[in-house]
């Protein structure tokens, strides 16, 4: 048996040569990263291996912010940085931003969205095709779309609301996640289950992977969901939901037949003709991901060899008059329509092929929550220092998560006689 005295020989002797050998990596790493980097706006050194994934964690609002600084100062709009072994370059140029979209296909981009997004969405999912196997795809989910459907998601969406606007008489939280989740998922997840979700700190927070973290018990939610729409479907059940309309589609392919379908109380051009709402609202996004699967020339001094974050709300503020400023009229006069000057400065739902089918659902949605929430509630919002700064969870909110006092304006919430537990 080797005594402790050999083992110190053997660890002296291997020392210098792992600590060599250590040394030569992180130089490797980092002579990668200037490669790569070339002329780009970006960090001269960063931490070998792991990059600055700490700053994303610690304080996203602020590392984004710094990536934007940067990208101002180049003339093609982008920066770059490194994130877990990712060399990444983020784009705040509107064009540039079209150029990657515009892109998506084999010998270019693919779309990622999300660290983990081919065990969230499926390896199969429509953002990961290209070519005529996207179109089809995106030819066959349209009718999840029209405005008989969006008609029916609007009368859950009027529910689903208003039952969040009664738990806020006695406490404050956000419906962003219920809402989509239950014209998505339908009546499958349930209020109960989403209220759950949150409780116990966002489905959709930074994630690791590990068995069984959020991204395992999205999966599953999801799947459960699927088995119970694919159930009420056969059944002849009206769809209520994203799910059930497509589950519809694959039923009715089965028995060659096919169910009727009503519409709700509300319909989507009732959401379209409230034009204070509409103008008020523009949906926020923050960054879509997209990998280079070969290195693509993003001009003509600069080459592309890694992750690409086209930076969306950075894209959607360019060109309007001073864009940080509430002002509503920018959309509405018609001496201005700044949304129809810069409209294509406005990226939130993507580009070109890959522009999101789904749309006008998100904005019916918000809209619609909107004026509900105005209408119906009383609200006062505790102003704290730093509450304006922006969070990402993923969507962006203040920091403040937007903490206000409720109270209703006057007459009792309407139930709508409906219930989605």
């Amino acid at each position: 048996m080797m005594d402790f005295s050999t083992m110190w020989e053997i660890i002296t002797w291997v020392s210098p040569y792992l600590a060599t050998f250590f040394i030569f990596l992180v130089l490797m790493d980092q002579i990668s990263y200037l490669k790569k980097k070339s002329t780009l706006p970006g960090l001269t050194f960063v931490p070998p291996f792991v990059g600055n994934v700490f700053s994303v964690i610690r304080d996203p609002t602020r590392f984004w912010e710094h990536q934007v600084e940067y990208a101002k100062t180049s003339p093609l709009g982008v920066s770059a940085n490194y994130i877990v072994g990712n060399f990444t370059v983020f784009i705040r140029s509107s064009e540039m931003s079209h150029k990657v979209f515009g892109n998506v296909r084999p010998d270019a981009f693919q779309v990622i969205g999300h660290l983990f997004g081919k065990k969230l969405f499926g390896e199969h999912n429509l953002i990961y095709m290209y070519g005529q196997e996207h179109k089809d795809i995106r030819r066959r989910i349209a009718p999840n779309f029209t405005p008989k459907a969006l008609a029916t998601y609007t009368g859950i969406q009027q529910v689903v609301i208003s039952k969040h606007l009664m738990m806020w008489d006695s406490m404050c939280k956000s419906s962003s996640k219920s809402t989509g989740s239950g014209q998505h998922a339908g009546h499958g997840w349930g209020v109960s289950g989403v209220v759950a979700a949150m409780d116990t700190g966002h489905l959709y927070a930074w994630q690791t992977g590990l068995p069984w973290l959020a991204v395992e018990r999205l999966v599953d939610a999801l799947e459960r969901c699927v088995v119970e729409s694919e159930k009420k479907m056969e059944a002849d059940e009206e769809p209520k939901c994203l799910i059930d309309f497509w589950m519809q589609d694959m039923v009715r392919e089965e028995r060659e037949s096919g169910t009727e379908t009503g519409t709700d109380k509300i319909t989507p051009p009732n959401c379209g003709n409230r034009n204070i709402a509409t103008y008020v609202y523009r949906a926020p996004a923050k960054l879509v991901p997209h990998v280079a699967n070969e290195d693509f020339p993003l001009s003509k001094s600069y080459t592309i060899p890694n992750v690409v974050f086209p930076a969306l709300y950075e894209s959607s503020f360019q060109g309007f008059t001073e864009p940080d400023r509430f002002d509503p009229d920018r959309f509405y006069s018609e001496d201005r329509r700044e949304d129809l000057l810069h409209k294509r400065n406005f990226l939130a739902f993507g580009a070109r092929a890959h522009q999101c089918v789904g749309q006008r659902y998100a904005l019916n949605l918000l809209v619609l929550f909107i004026a509900m929430f105005t209408s119906l509630m009383d609200f006062k919002r505790a102003k704290t220092e730093g509450c304006d700064e922006l969070n990402y969870v993923p969507t962006i909110c203040p920091k403040d998560d937007c903490l206000v006092s409720l109270s209703r304006s006057g007459a009792d919430l309407p139930s709508f006689g409906l219930n989605v537990n």
